[in-house]
């Protein structure tokens, strides 16, 4: 240990045997000269953050699954028109993949002059859903 702190993610075996996710930290008892006496070891258990993050990942895979193979263009494009979502038949449609895609706005997108037409349907739809009028872009 050269005086700097580490952690890092385990399953450490606890009681009955059972393994238990634990965030380890390590933080060095140190003299005022740098020279380490030794160290302390901070163990938090993340188990339940653990289980639920593989819950998400497994429901994300399901719902990719389900739009993937939808047979139509699929997507969720935010308030600043920026894709979210994208399903593999918005991949094949636009030419690039999904990670490409998402983050970027429609407008950087659009190659087929689309934008538009898809920038006033989203504006319509969350100024009905806000109960607005809707206007033209």
């Amino acid at each position: 240990m050269d005086g700097e702190s580490t952690a890092f993610d385990r399953l450490v075996p606890g009681a009955n045997g059972v393994r238990r996710w634990m965030t380890i930290r390590v933080v060095p008892d140190a003299a005022p000269s740098g020279e380490v006496h030794g160290a302390f070891v901070l163990m938090n258990d993340i188990h339940g953050l653990k289980q639920a993050q593989e819950a998400l990942r497994a429901s994300e895979a399901e719902l990719r699954l389900i739009m993937d193979n939808v047979p139509a263009r699929v997507s969720y494009i935010d308030r600043d028109y920026r894709y979210r979502f994208l399903n593999r038949h918005n991949e094949d449609w636009l030419g690039e993949s999904r990670k490409e895609l998402t983050g970027r706005q429609i407008a950087e997108v659009d190659r087929r002059g689309t934008r538009d037409q898809l920038v006033t349907a989203a504006r319509s739809r969350a100024e009905r859903r806000n109960g607005v009028a809707p206007k033209s872009c």
